[in-house]
C-alpha cells in the first residue's frame, strides 16, 4: 500500500490540502497501513470553491469481515453517512454430507462430506480445524482434498491426526487469504 503524504495541490477550483490519517507502526515487510478502524482523510480547500468538484476514492474491507461497513462524511459542521451491508460476513465454516439415504445410514456405506471455510472472504491468522467423527465412522485417510475452485490446493495446508483416541484429522494454515474460499471433501465411512 503507497503511503500518500500531506500535500499541498492544485484542483480545480482553487488549491487545497490533503492529509491522511495512517497508522506509523509497519504492517507486513515493514510497510505503513492505514489503520481499519481509525483511517481517514481531510480536504480543506485554501480558496472558494467556484465551480462543481467531484471527489473520488477508494476503501478495502480488511481483517475479519463486518456485517456493516460505514463511511462518514463531515462537511460544514454536518454529517452525511452512507453505507453497505455485506450478507456473508459470518459465513466462516459450513458442512455439508453429501450424499446420504434419504438421511439414514447402513454399516458399510461410505460418506462424502463437504466443509466450505472462509465464505466470509475474511483474513483469518493461524486457522485451524479439526473435524472429529462420531463413533461409529471411520474417516478414510488419504481422502482429504482441499480446493479452492477446480484447483487442488491440498499441500497449502498442514493436515494431522487428532489427539489419540479422537478419529478424525485437523488442518492448519498460517492465514487464510480474505480473497478465496477453500472446499474441503472428505470421506468417512460407517463401520
Amino acid at each position: 500500500m503507497e503511503e500518500i503524504e500531506p500535500a499541498l495541490s492544485e484542483g480545480e477550483g482553487g488549491a487545497y490540502t490533503l492529509t491522511i490519517a495512517h497508522v506509523t507502526e509497519g504492517g507486513e515487510e515493514g510497510e505503513e497501513l492505514l489503520d481499519p478502524y481509525d483511517s481517514g482523510m481531510e480536504i480543506v480547500f485554501t480558496n472558494a470553491l467556484t465551480t462543481p468538484i467531484i471527489i473520488e476514492y477508494q476503501t478495502e474491507a480488511v481483517g475479519i469481515s463486518e456485517e456493516n461497513y460505514k463511511n462518514k462524511i463531515n462537511y460544514n459542521g454536518k454529517d452525511y453517512y452512507n453505507n453497505i451491508r455485506y450478507g456473508e460476513f459470518n459465513k466462516y465454516i459450513t458442512k455439508e454430507l453429501l450424499n446420504s439415504r434419504s438421511g439414514n445410514v447402513v454399516k458399510g456405506d461410505i460418506l462424502k462430506w463437504e466443509l466450505v471455510i472462509n465464505e466470509s472472504l475474511s483474513e483469518i491468522r493461524n486457522f485451524e480445524l479439526k473435524d472429529i467423527m462420531s463413533e461409529g465412522l471411520v474417516f478414510i485417510k488419504g481422502s482429504l482434498k482441499i480446493c479452492h475452485g477446480e484447483t487442488d490446493v491440498t499441500n497449502e495446508f498442514t493436515i494431522g491426526d487428532l489427539s489419540e483416541g479422537e478419529n478424525g484429522f485437523k488442518i492448519n494454515k498460517d492465514l487464510l487469504d480474505k480473497k478465496i474460499y477453500h472446499r474441503i471433501r472428505n470421506f468417512s465411512y460407517s463401520r
